[in-house]
């Protein structure tokens, strides 16, 4: 590829025997940037220190071979693209290297090996930069995704903002000539904090869309632990009262990587709106489970990945489908027929937001008398036995 410049992606060459694979170094210096190590310990060092883009390593090395290095690599490095230079043409030695390293690429040896390693390396190199590039493109979608969604939210602030600011200024235009009025008193002390709680409480659920993906920090978590913690939040919320909250978790891997507190606010924003939703005088309940077992998702890479999934169900009277079809459109807002509330579709807009921030999936299923369904998706975090 003409657009490459290969001096960019540092490559990491392994043996513990460096005089037989001098004339590859040779070749491969012409044209690419090579350090080299002379043991499994070394190469990981020398990982700790540099980004490469490309890794090969001989099988045979003592006292750490070349598959438990790039099986190593391959977990605390999964970017590095991995090469494995062999004399064992042995496949089923092969199959389990590749399962065990995520080896991109075998070199078996042979008297053309110097050819064959840097045919191969310019192939790993182009697979390396063409996943980079596709990252940064994405990453570039995702920016102006935000902006645009930034955009929308700020009409739907003005839009649900627009009521509580309308009782402030009325009840403030009022003060100076019904200060004395016992009646006007008690409404403006009853009304006017209540509509600044409201405005605060946007704003709240607008602080997750502050800064770029990048800056905020992810960490290793344990999603039942989660589930719990924004359970038993909720339950100092005023609206808590209306319904009832059953937790089943089962799954046997619960660890994902996230931000612990744009997670809890998405479960807040789902347990208020089922809570909105129940008519005045009934009792509402709201399901949340993760199945037991883990299915297989492509992430935004096209990989096969496992994934979490975690249901919200409410017995709610549910949506019908012209609602359903805009329903994580900010400005969209359900009335439902015998609630007190109004149910703000800026809630699940912004959740929306969160999950695919974490690389998740969220959809919402509903039928009108049947309640609603909110089923997420996340990726499970695979170093979790490492924690």
């Amino acid at each position: 590829m003409g657009s490459i410049n290969y001096k960019n992606y540092p490559i990491l060459l392994v043996d513990d025997d460096m005089s037989s694979i001098a004339p590859i170094r040779h070749r491969l210096e012409k044209v690419f940037q090579v350090d080299a190590a002379t043991s499994g310990k070394e190469a990981l060092e020398k990982l700790k220190m540099k980004n490469y883009a490309v890794i090969l390593s001989d099988q045979k090395m003592e006292p750490m071979d070349g598959i438990e290095l790039l099986s190593r690599s391959s977990r605390e490095y999964p970017d590095t693209v991995r090469i494995l230079i062999t004399g064992y043409p042995d496949y089923a030695a092969s199959v389990d290297a590749t399962n065990k390293a995520k080896i991109y690429q075998y070199v078996f040896k042979s008297p053309n090996i110097a050819t064959d390693i840097v045919y191969v390396v310019f192939q790993a190199v182009d697979h390396y930069w063409e996943r980079e590039e596709r990252l940064r493109l994405q990453k570039m979608l995702m920016r102006e995704n935000r902006l645009s969604a930034i955009g929308r939210l700020s009409h739907a602030l003005a839009h649900e903002m627009n009521n509580p600011l309308s009782v402030i200024s009325n009840f403030t235009q009022m003060l100076p000539e019904k200060y004395d009025n016992p009646e006007y008193r008690k409404g403006f002390f009853e009304h006017v904090p209540e509509s600044l709680k409201r405005i605060q409480a946007i704003v709240s659920r607008m602080s997750s869309l502050t800064g770029e993906e990048e800056r905020i920090e992810k960490n290793p978590i344990n999603l039942h632990d989660l589930i719990k913690e924004a359970s038993d939040l909720f339950t100092k919320d005023p609206e808590a009262k209306k319904i009832k909250i059953l937790k089943r978790c089962e799954n046997t891997n619960p660890h994902i990587k996230g931000n612990p507190s744009q997670l809890i606010q998405v479960l807040l924003n789902l347990f208020t709106n089922s809570a909105q939703a129940v008519k005045e005088g009934d009792k509402g309940k709201v399901e949340i489970m993760t199945e037991k077992d883990s299915i297989i998702l492509k992430d935004r890479e096209g990989k096969e990945s496992p994934y979490i999934r975690l249901i919200v169900k409410d017995n709610g009277p549910g949506m019908d489908e012209k609602i359903l079809k805009n329903i994580f459109d900010p400005l969209v807002s359900t009335h439902i027929t015998g609630s007190t509330n109004r149910r703000p579709g800026l809630g699940l807009f912004i959740s929306q937001l969160i999950i695919e921030g974490h690389h998740g999936y969220i959809d919402l299923q509903s039928k009108v008398g049947e309640g609603t369904t909110v089923v997420i998706e996340l990726p499970i975090f695979m170093e979790s036995s490492h924690l």
